[in-house]
């Protein structure tokens, strides 16, 4: 609307024509933007893009935790803490 006004006044048509031509690449970059924005989203080609995850790992068994008083390692979570004797 502000290209528009510049434009009306032969002063200033230069301005208007430079302001007119921002606004349309802003909107058009804008678009381009949005539509790859969207076209990304759901894209199942890309599911399989990048490192493949590992199948499995050492790590702590299913069954051990932490104490939430101390931070002691725990084997079994049917046991008390052996360090400070709170439950699990």
């Amino acid at each position: 609307m502000m290209g528009t006004a510049f434009l009306l006044s032969p002063a200033t048509r230069v301005y208007g024509v430079m302001v007119v031509i921002s606004g349309g690449v802003g909107v058009w970059y804008g678009l381009v933007a949005l539509r790859q924005a969207r076209q990304d989203r759901y894209d199942l080609s890309k599911l399989f893009e990048g490192e493949a995850m590992p199948e499995g790992g050492d790590g702590i068994e299913d069954k051990s935790g932490y104490c939430a008083v101390c931070g002691a390692y725990i084997k079994s979570p049917y046991e008390p803490c052996p360090k400070c004797g709170a439950a699990l």
